[in-house]
């Protein structure tokens, strides 16, 4: 039987001729087939590639009993393959340069592998410890993917030749020695100018885990960090210069994030601090130009499946650490939080809208500094927490500053708050009914008038900013604006 001018048995079960002629670069060996006739592949030379699916197919019994393959650069076998033949790779080990192994490979026969080194590209997904040559006699690897068992048996000396790497993927299914995760950080350590990806989630050691004080300090070619799901601290300038770090989550387990840990990421754009986290170490964000999001305990749809989610260890949030996070827009600083440190938010100019907790006790000096875009703050501490008097530093003070019912004459009473204009009104209430029959009210980014009247919309310098009788108006920023009707004139907070 003939295929594509390949020459099967009947049943597809043997390959008995590949045209010495056939110019086709990749073959795809059948999940049918069982083995190869005497001499198949002899003489072709245009094939590169092989794409093993071959389930049950029969150990060659030597090297001149393996297939001819003389320029094989890449060899992949498919999911659902669990044997690789024995010697099947030893005509063609010194071209290889590229070898994938599936999750499903349980057995490897005698020496099929022998003889292969210098890959460039080898990815085992498998829980097998392969022979320790396919990495150690490859120096120019530059992606791996690997077992944490790979690491058991060699020493950094021993990997100290792979300097060149640009991806790393090492996977485990069960507990191990923390001395092994110890050896795999530091072999990536020696990756620190060219590695651009690093997956260690699944990795689980015995003990406490932890990412250690510059670890992957200044490897400005990082653009994707995945840490393991049990990670319990992230140390001391851990990522500090990653500058183009913008793929990364902080495992919900994690309850320490320290000292400059993330310092001038200036690509990250979202980061989710997880309700375990008791202390945001100072400088912990400092310069990372392009966040946008602080997330505090996850998102609202986990908070809604798990309650838990929703309480927070969080006390204190070190001076400088979101200090010139620029593009930093809305912050909701969780309940638990008792000090917010110096200069925490400085600089954060596109900063909008700003929640502070009811166990909110300090705020250092310059914390909230040239937040100029400020357009609402929300108080919720009954007692007015400790500021300075540039605490706020370049804030407009005409903006209103929503506190606890009870409590606004303690905030009058207070040499700095006192600066601001203070309402003890439900920052949610823009206009009472009662007072505006009209039917106009403001809520989500715009003004509504139901009933079609005829209505302006003034900004709080005065500049009429729409006039008309639309029912629904966007505005163009979030703050305060005066809505004037025929039969009355309210003040309404974006």
């Amino acid at each position: 039987m003939s295929e594509n001018g390949i020459l099967h048995n009947a049943d597809k079960t043997v390959l008995l001729c590949y045209p010495e002629g056939k110019k086709d670069r990749t073959l795809t060996i059948p999940a049918s087939l069982r083995c190869f006739g005497y001499d198949a592949f002899d003489n072709n030379s245009y094939l590169d590639t092989i794409k093993w699916n071959a389930v049950n197919f029969l150990d060659f019994t030597g090297i001149s009993d393996s297939p001819e393959w003389r320029y094989i650069s890449m060899l992949v076998f498919g999911e659902g393959v669990e044997h690789i033949p024995a010697y099947l790779c030893n005509n063609f080990s010194s071209s290889l340069y590229s070898l994938t192994i599936p999750s499903t490979v349980t057995s490897v026969g005698q020496d099929a592998f022998a003889g292969c080194g210098n890959l460039t590209v080898y990815k085992n997904y498998s829980q097998l410890q392969l022979p320790d040559f396919l990495i150690t006699s490859s120096p120019n690897l530059k992606e791996l993917v690997s077992p944490i068992e790979s690491f058991f048996f060699l020493s950094l000396e021993d990997l100290s030749s792979i300097t060149g790497l640009k991806s790393l993927t090492v996977h485990s299914l069960e507990k191990f020695d923390n001395r092994m995760y110890d050896r795999v950080l530091s072999f990536a350590n020696l990756q620190q100018n060219t590695l651009t990806y690093i997956d260690i989630e699944s990795l689980s050691p015995y003990d406490d885990i932890y990412i250690p004080d510059k670890c992957f300090l200044d490897f400005t070619l990082l653009g994707t960090a995945k840490l393991p799901n049990k990670l319990e601290s992230i140390g001391y300038r851990a990522f500090e210069n990653c500058r183009v770090l913008q793929e990364f989550t902080i495992p919900a387990s994690v309850n320490e994030i320290g000292e400059s840990a993330f310092e001038n990421c200036r690509m990250l754009q979202e980061i989710t601090i997880p309700a375990s986290v008791n202390e945001i170490y100072d400088s912990a964000f400092e310069n990372c130009r392009s966040l946008s999001a602080v997330h505090f305990g996850g998102s609202t749809e986990e908070q809604a499946d798990d309650p838990a989610a929703s309480q927070f260890a969080l006390q204190r949030i070190g001076n400088w650490a979101f200090y010139n996070c620029h593009q930093l827009q809305e912050l909701n600083i969780p309940e638990g939080v008792t000090e917010i440190g110096d200069a925490a938010f400085y600089g954060c100019t596109y900063l909008e809208d700003l929640v502070l907790p009811s166990s909110l006790q300090t705020i250092g000096d310059n914390c909230f500094s040239l937040c100029s875009k400020l357009g609402r703050i929300i108080v919720n501490a009954a007692v007015p927490p400790v500021i300075e008097a540039k605490t706020f530093y370049e804030v407009d003070r005409s903006i209103p500053v929503y506190v606890p019912k009870g409590s606004l004459e303690a905030y009058k009473a207070d040499t700095y708050w006192s600066e601001f204009r203070l309402l003890d009104d439900d920052p949610a209430t823009v206009i009472s009914p009662e007072a505006d029959n009209s039917g106009c009210y403001a809520a989500n980014g715009m003004i509504y008038n139901p009933n079609g009247v005829s209505l302006n919309v003034y900004n709080l310098q005065g500049v009429l900013i729409y006039t008309g009788n639309a029912t629904k108006i966007e505005m163009p920023t979030k703050g305060i604006y005066i809505l004037m009707t025929p039969t009355t004139t309210e003040k309404v907070v974006l």
